[in-house]
C-alpha cells in the first residue's frame, strides 16, 4: 500500500467543477484542498479518515474541498466527474481510496476487502472523483 500526499496539490479543473455535484457546508475543522472530506452527525465537514471496513459503501467520503479552509468557515465540497491536480508522479489507472492512518493522504489500496475506492487517477497529474 502506498500513500500520496497533497504536496503537490495545484487545484481543480473549472471544467468538471461546473457539472460536479456540490455540497454547501460550514467546516468543522481545518479542512486541506484536494484531500478526501467527510460530514459528520453535526452537519459539518471533516477531514475524512476511515477505521473500519466501509463494507461496499463509501461512507467515509463526501467530496473534496478545492482549497483550504479554517474551522468555522462556509464551503463548498465537491464531488464525482470532479477533475482535481493532485500530483506530478502519479501512476495513471491507479485508484484511490480514503486514507486508514492519516488525514493528509489518499491510500492506492483499501483498508480492508469491501471497500470501494473514492477516485481514480487519470493523468500522472490528475485524478477524477468516482463516487
Amino acid at each position: 500500500m502506498s500513500y500520496i500526499t497533497t504536496d503537490d496539490y495545484t487545484g481543480i479543473d473549472m471544467n468538471s467543477a461546473i457539472r460536479a455535484p456540490r455540497i454547501n457546508v460550514v467546516a468543522g475543522e481545518a479542512l486541506t484542498g484536494g484531500l478526501p472530506v467527510q460530514i459528520r452527525s453535526d452537519g459539518k465537514a471533516y477531514m475524512a479518515i476511515t477505521t473500519h471496513a466501509t463494507s461496499g459503501s463509501m461512507t467515509d467520503f463526501d467530496g473534496i474541498v478545492s482549497q483550504n479552509y479554517v474551522a468555522g468557515q462556509q464551503v463548498t465540497l465537491l464531488g464525482k466527474g470532479l477533475i482535481f491536480h493532485l500530483g506530478t508522479s502519479l501512476t495513471p489507472g491507479n485508484s484511490l481510496y480514503v486514507s486508514g492512518s492519516s488525514i493528509t493522504q489518499w491510500s492506492t489500496a483499501p483498508l480492508a476487502s469491501g471497500d470501494l475506492p473514492c477516485a481514480r487517477v487519470i493523468t500522472t497529474e490528475d485524478a477524477i472523483i468516482t463516487r
